[in-house]
């Protein structure tokens, strides 16, 4: 698998969480990838659902934390090879950068922003379960 953009230096790291095991223990690539949910991204050792959202703040402006609000936009490219997204909380945008680097086989920028358009309007906490992984895998 060849990485490119500001996560290509970073290590890949191996999980087996998302997917159903195989018998005797290991992962069967086609189930895993069928299975992935847009929580099974990764950034190293964290998730990189729900990101860390920002914006411009003033004095008593309120902050989303975590899962709350409403996703209002969804760009790929921003940064390079990963996602921005945008949400709608306490009657303001906030937006985020997503970046990953597994689980291997993970989907493309393109191919996350495509399922996640169709979700804008929707609460950010009921995205977890949002289904990533339908590509097919290259053949060896």
């Amino acid at each position: 698998m060849s990485r490119s953009g500001p996560c290509a230096k970073l290590p890949l790291v191996v999980y087996a969480s998302f997917a159903e095991q195989a018998p005797g223990g290991q992962v069967g690539e086609e189930e895993a990838l069928k299975n992935m949910k847009l929580r099974d991204l990764r950034l190293g050792r964290a998730s990189a659902w729900p990101p860390d959202w920002g914006g411009s703040y003033g004095r008593g402006d309120v902050f989303p934390q975590g899962d709350e609000g409403v996703l209002a936009g969804v760009r790929v490219g921003e940064p390079e090879g990963g996602l921005f997204v945008e949400m709608q909380f306490a009657n303001r945008r906030y937006g985020a950068a997503i970046l990953w680097d597994g689980p291997p086989n993970a989907p493309t920028a393109d191919e996350v922003a495509e399922r996640l358009t169709s979700h804008v309007g929707k609460a950010i906490r009921d995205l977890y379960d949002v289904e990533i992984g339908e590509r097919a895998l290259p053949r060896a």
